[in-house]
């Protein structure tokens, strides 16, 4: 079955790229243990790549994940370099049958190149990016703090699932931030320094790509000046659709599932039973599944639920039993706040709604006025129990 995609084009020189096709070459990223470039996710993603740029750099990054292993697993350096280089060979042969099955349908097979990610980092050009980076990361407190805000993004939820506090969690960004300053020297090589000024796609927001985005606009103009970039960052949102049924799956299942194991156990429990669901009217379906597995993450997690009414407003407070509180206003459909670790202080907004992106609300506007409501609820929710 043929895989659907969403493109998104919020960049200006990916747009341009599209309404030219075949005029730009565009590459891949591929991180090692994400369970979406399966087989069939990356072949879709090769067709799109064939089908509107010239050629095709796909690159695993097997080579950063050493530093994830070593700060995630605590497997020492040299065992943990050896561990990722071994699974990147895996993953190149795994992506290489594609390619050798898009051949016999007539796709010319240089158009498509897979390489490791060691292979580029070998490049003299690549590696004074790479030192350039590093500097900007030691110097350059704006940097640093964007940096690590993009690395709890991405792997935050690991840190968590580890209890990692204080100390080791200190040391722990500190080592895997190192996996995203080399990620990052490599989208800067390819896109402005390498010949072939590769066009980036991705399936993620452009406002995730977050230090590359900023970047893009002028926000470290030194590294910019210092590396002499020109093209700048070209970048393109592409993602599988997936079906109702496993979106309501994945989101359900991370809430329910204590660890990564348990949160896999049921996304795949869910979305197979929505997918089964055969007798129900569409309404009827569409209806169970927007509704059904809300109510059941609300009894399976919930630790403890309050109601507080503040200045006329009515607001929903669930402790969740993975330690995270969510507040809910009455008046604002979809929107939660969350305070992740219970300590107090609202983290972020998000609103949800079916089908459509959720959109994160986390400046320090909004949190200071979220925080002031916050406290209020706690010190009712106080009273109400002394």
């Amino acid at each position: 079955m043929k895989k659907k995609l969403k493109i998104t084009t919020e960049e200006l020189k990916g747009r341009k790229a599209l309404e030219n096709p075949k005029s730009r070459d565009c590459t891949l990223g591929i991180s090692l243990g994400k369970t979406y470039f399966s087989k069939e996710n990356v072949e879709a993603y090769m067709r799109f790549g064939i089908e509107h740029f010239n050629k095709m750099l796909i690159w695993i990054a097997d080579y950063p994940e050493r530093w994830n292993h070593t700060a995630l697993k605590g497997i020492n350096y040299e065992d943990a370099t050896r561990k990722a280089l071994h699974q990147g060979k895996q993953e190149i042969s795994k992506f290489s049958k594609i390619v050798r099955k898009l051949e016999q349908e007539g796709i010319d097979r240089g158009r498509i190149n897979i390489t490791d990610f060691l292979s580029l980092f070998q490049n003299p050009n690549y590696k004074n990016v790479l030192e350039r980076i590093y500097q900007e990361y030691t110097d350059n407190p704006l940097f640093k703090k964007d940096m690590i805000k993009w690395l709890q993004r991405n792997i935050g939820g690991k840190f968590k699932d580890r209890n990692l506090k204080g100390s080791a969690l200190e040391q722990a960004v500190e080592t895997s931030v190192n996996y995203l300053l080399e990620e990052t020297a490599m989208m800067i090589y390819l896109a402005d320094i390498h010949k072939n000024r590769y066009i980036d796609i991705y399936p993620a927001p452009y406002s995730d790509i977050i230090c590359m985005k900023a970047l893009n606009e002028g926000k470290y103009p030194e590294l910019r000046d210092d590396l002499g970039l020109q093209e700048g960052y070209g970048y393109i949102d592409v993602r599988i659709k997936r079906p109702f049924s496993e979106i309501i799956g994945e989101r359900v299942g991370n809430k329910i599932g204590k660890n990564p194991k348990q949160r896999r156990k049921m996304r795949e429990i869910i979305s197979s039973s929505f997918e089964n669901i055969s007798v129900l009217s569409k309404l009827g379906l569409a209806a169970t599944i927007m509704i059904a597995p809300y109510i059941a993450l609300d009894l399976v997690t919930a630790k403890s639920k309050d109601t507080v009414v503040v200045n006329r407003e009515k607001y929903r407070i669930i402790e969740r039993i993975n330690g995270t509180t969510e507040v809910y206003p009455g008046s604002l459909f979809g929107v939660t706040w969350y305070d992740y670790n219970s300590d107090g202080k609202i983290d972020c907004s998000q609103i949800s709604f079916p089908r459509f992106p959720s959109i994160r609300e986390e400046s320090q506007a909004f949190l200071e006025r979220a925080n002031n409501i916050y406290e209020i609820i706690k010190t009712e929710m106080e009273n109400a129990q002394g």
